[in-house]
């Protein structure tokens, strides 16, 4: 076996780990309370924690995605083995139903199990890929059904929607808009099964390939080129999760477009995007063959929870390949340095005979 590189008495292997224990460690500053309450006795205070005042802020879009808060009432919170609290119980696999019955979950939740709506799920709430992709699923077809709701002026918006006193009324009429709506759909859905259907179904009649225009931003530098950044612009060493979500959204702080349109030439650090487009396009890959999207372009027309349900699909499926039935690393644990080495290691086993192309 080749041995590893050296850089600055360290191995290749020991930089890949510094740097995602670097990236943990700013999560964990990034989560410090900002504030901390302290009682002496019977007088308390507030004080300022100090770090959020010091710290420079980062850009939002390499911060990892904030879960929502769930609404107050009658849903349970489940303690998981890891100790981290979750809206569903950890073996939880997301059911499989009609659309209308999908509909009303999605704004009302499951009372009998006390299941918050499942609008409010992400995809760290289940641990199963088939869920994932089953959730991810529901999700498209809501939204299109939402969207329409809000276009004929139901509501002005999806919390609003929610307070609706006749929801099955409203699934109805955007059921019968949809099924006539030749530009929604790629194949004809009966609008006399609107009660009866699967959500499967309407996803598997709904248009694909959405195309958005490229990003056309533009910086202009000394020496009077354009690019798609300000000049010394460098690529930030994050974890793959915040690189999937700027590599389609781009970094609205600093005005860049989505990374994927970057060009060496925009950055100071060109092996760093290297390794980055290396890593992003594998994963893209992945999602396009289990069916999520027919294109790296449907992708940069998802909204923020779809795509963010799309990343997880493909890196579990990337972990599954990679560590078997062991437990995995995290999106959040793992940067796409490490990720990209560990691409290149799956390359040179299967140069050697040794290992699947799966990936590469």
């Amino acid at each position: 076996m080749a041995s590893n590189h050296i850089v600055g008495g360290h191995s290749v292997y020991d930089v890949a780990h510094l740097q995602d224990h670097l990236v943990w460690i700013q999560n964990l500053i990034e989560n410090l309370p900002r504030t901390i309450d302290i009682t002496v006795g019977d007088k308390s205070a507030n004080v300022d924690g100090g770090h959020a005042a010091s710290r420079p802020k980062s850009s939002a879009a390499a911060a990892s995605i904030a879960r929502r808060v769930l609404p107050r009432g009658a849903f349970a919170q489940f303690e998981w083995t890891c100790g981290d609290q979750h809206p569903v119980p950890e073996d939880w696999k997301f059911p499989q139903s009609t659309c209308l019955a999908m509909w009303e979950l999605w704004f009302h939740g499951d009372l009998s199990s006390q299941l918050c709506p499942f609008r409010h799920l992400l995809g760290a709430d289940l641990t199963d890929p088939n869920s994932k992709r089953s959730m991810y699923v529901a999700r498209r077809v809501i939204k299109v059904l939402i969207d329409l709701a809000i276009s004929k002026g139901v509501a002005a918006n999806e919390d609003a929607l929610a307070d609706h006193s006749d929801l099955r009324s409203v699934y109805h009429q955007c059921f019968e808009t949809m099924s006539q709506h030749p530009t929604l759909l790629s194949k004809p859905l009966d609008v006399d099964k609107w009660s009866t259907c699967s959500y499967m179904t309407v996803y598997d009649a709904l248009q694909k390939g959405r195309r958005t225009n490229l990003h056309e931003l533009t910086f202009t530098w000394a020496d009077g080129t354009l690019h798609l950044t300000p000049e010394g612009y460098r690529l930030p060493a994050t974890n793959c999760s915040a690189m999937w979500q700027m590599w389609f959204r781009g970094d609205a702080a600093a005005g860049i477009g989505p990374f994927r349109y970057l060009k060496e030439s925009d950055v100071d650090n060109r092996q760093d995007l290297y390794r980055a487009r290396k890593a992003m396009n594998m994963l893209v890959e992945v999602a396009i063959e289990q069916g999520v999207v027919t294109s790296q372009d449907d992708l940069m027309a998802l909204s923020d929870e779809e795509l963010e349900t799309a990343f997880e699909l493909a890196f579990d499926d990337y972990t599954l390949q990679t560590h078997g039935d062991d437990k995995g690393p995290t999106p959040q644990d793992m940067s796409v340095r490490r990720l990209y080495e560990s691409l290149q290691k799956r390359k040179r086993l299967v140069d050697d005979g040794g290992g699947s192309s799966v990936f590469l």
